[in-house]
């Protein structure tokens, strides 16, 4: 997302070598994220947050901030926070910042939405809605890369699983038989299930 320079290689998006690019030109070239942390714009509105989103991302954004908001609005019903747009952002619980972290990303219209733990400290009830969340907007064309280590969101979710372990990649295949490589199960679940 540009948010860290790479220490060393390239990073490449539609063909295009984007290693250089700072955030902001690389979310107008339509890659979108979340943040495991999340930080609402303190004092402002949910529908005033996520505005900020449909301002500054993909295609130069919504220059006029009417438009902006009507982007937002969109988004947020996505996400099932519509009711919530008047209401000032720091106000949302936990599970309430998360969806506010996927409107924010999604109204800035990515062609590749980054998701960093975007998932953890739900309830299952709240990682269903999450997941379905996501799978919408799998159908709508996006290209999703999830950083997640809830395993039932990571099964539902992936066409292909790649695993790092400090830093280094231990495995990378089809969903099922990265789960069960043993490397994978030893590294996250223990020796004793190995």
């Amino acid at each position: 997302s540009g948010t860290l320079a790479p220490s060393e290689g390239a990073v490449l998006f539609d063909g295009h070598d984007i290693t250089a690019l700072p955030a902001y030109r690389r979310a107008r070239l339509g890659i979108g994220r979340t943040f495991q942390i999340m930080r609402p714009f303190p004092g402002l509105s949910v529908l005033d947050n996520v505005a900020i989103g449909a301002l500054f991302g993909h295609g130069g954004g919504q220059a006029q901030l009417a438009r902006a908001r009507e982007q937002a609005r969109a988004s947020l019903e996505f996400v099932g926070l519509g009711r919530f747009c008047e209401q000032r952002a720091e106000e949302l619980g936990g599970p309430g910042r998360k969806r506010l972290e996927l409107a924010k990303a999604l109204a800035m219209q990515p062609r590749l939405l980054l998701c960093d733990e975007v998932m953890a400290g739900l309830n299952h009830v709240e990682i269903e809605a999450v997941i379905d969340v996501i799978r919408r907007v799998r159908v709508r064309g996006v290209s999703v890369l999830v950083i997640e280590h809830v395993i039932k969101a990571i099964r539902s979710l992936s066409d292909r699983l790649l695993v790092l372990h400090h830093g280094v990649k231990i495995a990378d295949g089809a969903p099922q038989a990265v789960l069960d490589d043993p490397a994978v199960v030893q590294a996250y679940l223990g020796r004793k299930r190995a």
